[in-house]
């Protein structure tokens, strides 16, 4: 069985929907999907906002520090990568913040 996100993928289970194992297995390997899938980020103070999102001053993620730095330029595909540099991270919607730690 292949997890995506907190989503079983409908070609890993069986004609009823489900996988053929029993009930209480199932459950817990959602379980431990769900939480193997969670990113624990701690935010900085809101600074802004864009789009009906708040702009935070910084975010913390899997012990690495990044600070906000500008808003991404949009086209009609969405936010293109190229105007990213390697120690930059994009959250939505097209938050750009620079990795400092």
């Amino acid at each position: 069985m292949r997890v995506a996100g907190n989503f079983v993928l409908a070609a890993d289970m069986g004609a009823k929907g489900r996988d053929e194992r029993d009930d209480k297995s199932w459950v817990m390997d959602q379980k431990l999907a769900r939480r193997s899938s969670v990113v624990k980020r701690s935010y900085g103070p809101a600074i802004g906002s864009h789009l009906g999102k708040y702009i935070y001053e910084f975010i913390k993620e899997r012990g690495t520090k990044y600070v906000f730095d500008r808003v991404a330029q949009c086209d009609t595909e969405g936010y293109p990568l190229y105007q990213m540099a390697s120690d930059e991270v994009m959250y939505d919607p097209g938050l750009i913040y620079k990795k400092v730690s």
